[in-house]
């Protein structure tokens, strides 16, 4: 069986909100532990979002036919890029700060 982490979490929650000292332990455990994952794979997804982009404005540079949808999406990509990069600084930022990692 296959639980995803919010749902865990919730259920936890829920017994420790009835009064389950144990659960109430585990919950105040795992808590920190899946926020520091969740920051951890929004970083992830963050660097795996300017790979992509980097990639398709290669493949555009790159191309033989350049269409304005082309241009369009490499434009897109590129401002994309720069605001992803920003994000990602504070992210990573933010993360150190809290996580010391």
């Amino acid at each position: 069986m296959m639980i995803s982490s919010n749902r865990l979490l919730d259920y936890v929650f829920t017994k420790a909100s009835e009064g389950d000292v144990r659960a109430k332990i585990t919950y105040e455990y795992l808590r920190p532990l899946f926020e520091q994952g969740e920051k951890k794979e929004a970083i992830g997804r963050k660097l795996e979002y300017i790979e992509r982009c980097e990639r398709i404005r290669k493949a555009i540079m790159g191309g033989a036919s350049y269409s304005k949808e082309d241009e369009k999406m490499k434009r897109n990509c590129e401002r994309g890029i720069v605001r992803a990069k920003e994000q990602l600084i504070k992210m990573q930022a933010e993360y150190d700060a809290e996580y010391g990692e």
